[in-house]
């Protein structure tokens, strides 16, 4: 699995007009992608197994809406701001360079 995933990627690197590549390149899909880290940060308290100090929260469907919900706010309020501030930080740099 470790060798024929950086093969699909550089797959679809190379043949982006692919049945993949379109796939990967569909809205829904790259909004996903955008937001990966937010829902990877935002599955850890829904998805403890054995611990369920949230409640019901932490119940399969529930925990996907409540991840899904919490990482949209992360994104949106947090991430969003802070790559802007980011960016003009990282151009202010350029132009006194």
């Amino acid at each position: 699995m470790a060798a024929v995933l950086p093969l699909l990627i550089l797959s679809t690197v190379l043949h982006p007009d692919s049945a993949v590549g379109w796939l990967l390149e569909l809205p829904f899909v790259r909004l996903i992608g955008r937001m990966s880290y937010s829902l990877y940060v935002w599955q850890m308290p829904f998805l403890v197994p054995d611990q369920r100090e949230l409640g019901i929260v932490q119940n399969f469907p529930l925990a996907i809406l409540a991840i899904v919900v919490a990482a949209s706010i992360s994104f949106w309020l947090v991430e969003k701001p802070m790559i802007k501030i980011g960016h003009s930080l990282s151009n202010r740099v350029k132009r006194s360079v």
